[in-house]
């Protein structure tokens, strides 16, 4: 069962906290001396636009950051990667420092309303120099709305390796013949996250 409550702020700390992490460029290339590693994965959603973020950190502490899809606001209109494969939603491929990580939390931030869970998780991740690893898929489903505002979700963490990984190596072919280690999940298939959420909603705009 889901828990939610809502509120009204002046000003917004909620989803404040940690930046978008950005993706490689076209030309990107594994360097097993940078001691870096290339993580990927994607945000998926089904229900209103919105932005939908997943919001990991390296361990055992360390400054948050988000991997995300959608837009809080339009216009910019979303991009979408899976449209071909009947869904809606942003592949990421990010390079990031060598070390441990853990997912542990998740965000919406739809029009004047923010949204996160509140209920623990951990999914942890090991980055290793020059080697990718696939994360999984994010999929948020709408569970409730305030109009066009969407103000809750059930979040699952589920394995959609094929689609992504084809979608990975059509954006980076040179990149496509590299062995791609896959995160085992801690969780049974297409299990939920961060089940407890608690919503905000603004009196003022919200500007990321």
């Amino acid at each position: 069962m889901h828990r939610s409550r809502t509120g009204f702020l002046i000003v917004a700390a909620l989803l404040l906290c940690g930046c978008a992490t950005p993706n490689i460029g076209s030309n990107y290339r594994l360097d097993e001396t940078s001691g870096r590693g290339l993580v990927i994965g994607s945000v998926t959603y089904q229900g209103r636009l919105s932005e939908y973020k997943m919001f990991y950190r390296p361990m055992p502490t360390g400054k948050a950051a988000f991997f995300k899809a959608g837009q809080g606001q339009v216009p910019p209109f979303p991009h979408n990667d899976f449209a071909t494969a009947g869904a809606t939603g942003e592949l990421f491929s990010a390079e990031l420092p060598a070390g441990r990580y853990e997912f542990f939390g998740w965000g919406i931030h739809s029009g004047g309303a923010g949204t996160q869970s509140t209920e623990p998780f951990s999914i942890e991740f090991v980055v290793t120099p020059g080697r990718p690893i696939y994360l999984g898929n994010f999929h948020f489903a709408q569970e409730r709305s305030l109009g066009l505002t969407v103000t809750g979700a059930t979040v699952y963490h589920r394995l959609q390796t094929e689609r992504d990984l084809a979608r990975f190596k059509n954006s980076y072919p040179q990149l496509a013949e590299h062995q791609i280690e896959v995160l085992t999940p801690p969780f049974p298939a297409d299990h939920s996250v961060g089940n407890g959420y608690q919503t905000e909603l603004y009196l003022l705009p919200v500007h990321y």
